[in-house]
């Protein structure tokens, strides 16, 4: 019963975020100055094209009205029209969105892999060199932006060094015509036997994901090695050390498992931030995400896409706290003890 009630909590949580997402940005992009019929139709465009726009779009209703309709959209599966290319957003996006979902877990996977052993040797030796450039890395990459790291790694290992492939998209020119099966491209060549696909995508992805890794390596560094060392001074970690017990085991079960659930916890809170920098670092690289397509919707008033990334923003952000929950609750016995009373 507890179980379901946790289960129904969350879910309306989930419901009452994505709603107040939307319903914010709903009426904050229809009460700026700027007319959204004008900017779609043009600057040059006389009025009556501009008054046909306002038609087409329903923005000539009462602002209760629009809002209305665009909910009653949205529940249907309706996310409109784009104004700038005349399709269905809800076409355009499912490809925007497995590019973005691929640079950012890419990413994610590559900053814990470097951050866990590197938190490990740190803890195991506080005094050592690699402490030392533990803190010098960690300082380095809080005070260098994605952005500025995109822009050194593109400058260094594209214009001087002629190692990586152009800023250009996501796969080299001779495979563009390549047909996707689930939109994340690394997977796709595998699925299809076309290895050379996979091989291309990751050589374009590795640059962004870098940068993306980068700016999320120190927080996670901290938030690791800051538990690890509180569960390496525990008495019952001593005292499991003094019986003999070390290695793998020791490290993995005794230290490192104690960071998982704040870990977790950082990942899920780091989303936002997460999807915030791959705005700039797609723009940079030329990937086709939701980032780089939020972009031109703005400069070219296009509310429809504009309303949709927010959505699934305020979606992908629901949910990744919502699995963070989860497997809090799966490694951390106190919090099902909790949960049942």
């Amino acid at each position: 019963m507890r179980i379901t009630l946790h289960i129904a909590r969350l879910s309306a949580r989930f419901v009452f975020t994505v709603w107040g997402a939307v319903t914010l940005v709903f009426f904050a992009s229809r009460l700026v100055p700027a007319d959204p019929a004008r900017i779609i139709a043009g600057v040059q465009t006389n009025e009556e094209s501009i008054a046909a726009v306002r038609t087409k779009y329903g923005l000539d209703r009462p602002l209760p009205a629009q809002y209305g309709a665009y909910v009653t959209r949205l529940v249907k599966g309706d996310f409109g029209q784009s104004s700038m290319s005349g399709r269905s957003v809800g076409t355009e996006l499912p490809p925007r969105l497995a590019a973005t979902v691929e640079l950012a877990l890419s990413a994610g996977v590559l900053a814990i892999l470097v951050a866990i052993p590197a938190a490990l040797l740190a803890t195991r030796r506080p005094r050592g060199v690699a402490s030392r450039l533990f803190e010098v890395g960690s300082f380095a990459g809080t005070a260098m932006p994605a952005f500025l790291v995109a822009v050194v790694l593109l400058y260094l290992f594209y214009t001087r060094l002629g190692v990586a492939p152009p800023p250009l998209g996501r796969l080299p020119r001779d495979l563009s015509t390549f047909e996707p099966v689930t939109g994340l491209l690394v997977l796709d060549g595998l699925l299809r036997g076309r290895p050379e696909v996979s091989a291309g995508a990751l050589a374009h992805m590795t640059l962004p994901a870098v940068s993306l890794a980068i700016s999320l390596l120190p927080q996670l560094l901290r938030v690791i090695r800051a538990h690890t060392e509180r569960a390496l001074l525990l008495g019952a970690t001593q005292a499991v050390r003094r019986a003999g017990l070390g290695g793998v085991r020791f490290w993995g079960t005794y230290v490192l498992l104690p960071a998982v659930v704040p870990t977790v916890a950082l990942l899920a809170g780091s989303f936002g931030y997460l999807l915030g920098d791959a705005v700039v670092v797609e723009v940079i690289f030329g990937w086709n995400g939701i980032g780089s397509w939020v972009v031109l919707a703005v400069s070219n008033g296009d509310y429809n896409v504009v309303q949709t990334v927010v959505l699934v923003v305020a979606a992908g952000y629901s949910m990744a706290y919502m699995a963070a929950d989860v497997v809090a609750r799966a490694v951390d016995p106190r919090m099902r003890e909790s949960q049942h009373g």
